[in-house]
């Protein structure tokens, strides 16, 4: 899809920010390949590419102290193959472990009166 966008859109400059998300991997390495690759297909543009969301499906893992130290190193290896940023989808049932056991995006950093629904970005 982002060869799609590039070569129909990229190429006449209609795009001035690719982005993209994927779950799921079993680790660093495997989510710098991941996101390496995408990012080598936009690369010759010059446009940003920046990581939109991303996590581990499993709700019972989202639930254990571990997934903070997943989400930094899905964050990490995005940012090292050379995404221009990352952000972080935050639901408005999305629950985190103690002491982040809050719905309210305004708690986590988000401006006040923004939706409950936003991206926050979380590294650039």
């Amino acid at each position: 899809m982002l060869a799609f966008a590039r070569d129909a859109l990229g190429s006449i400059g209609a795009i001035d920010i690719y982005s993209g998300h994927q779950y799921s991997y079993p680790s660093y390495a495997a989510w710098y390949d991941k996101y390496k690759t995408a990012i080598d297909v936009v690369r010759d543009t010059g446009a940003a590419y920046i990581v939109d969301e991303g996590g581990d499906g499993d709700e019972a893992f989202r639930n254990t102290s571990a997934y903070g130290t997943y989400l930094a190193l899905m964050h990490t290896a995005a940012i090292n193959a050379g995404a221009s940023g990352v952000t972080m989808w935050l639901y408005r049932d999305q629950y985190y472990v103690w002491p982040l056991e809050v719905s309210n995006a305004r708690v986590l950093g988000c401006w006040p009166g923004c939706s409950r629904h936003s991206n926050i970005v979380v590294h650039i």
